[in-house]
């Protein structure tokens, strides 16, 4: 690299993501940190969404908690997986046809709506 390029992230970055020593602005993060959140907090759960199944670990040591089977069919995997630790909920899709979601307690593993 040039004496004038810096690498496009760089861990002494600060809180807003730039360089102290950077004239030229702001130096990019990591997309997705897999250890914390947005927020700085550590993450708890881990879901792994299949075209018919869905497998929620502990992130810590990666444990198997719960396997979802038999899901409606979601061949692109889609699901949400929320980060706020007193509510952790997982959405996936209800229904292969139909636009209804099922909204499931990752934390106390069970289905809640």
């Amino acid at each position: 690299m040039g004496p004038n390029l810096r690498p496009r992230w760089d861990p002494s970055c600060g809180p807003d993501g730039t360089h102290p020593e950077a004239p030229m602005g702001p130096i990019l993060r990591p997309r997705w940190d897999p250890s914390c959140g947005p927020d700085g907090t550590p993450l708890e759960r881990l879901a792994v969404c299949l075209e018919e199944s869905i497998y929620i670990h502990n992130i810590k040591d990666m444990k198997l908690l719960k396997t979802l089977l038999n899901t409606p069919s979601n061949p692109s995997g889609l699901c949400a997986l929320s980060i706020n630790h007193s509510n952790s909920y997982l959405a996936y899709p209800g229904s292969a046809t139909t636009g209804e979601i099922i909204v499931y307690d990752s934390n106390n593993l069970v289905k809640n709506i």
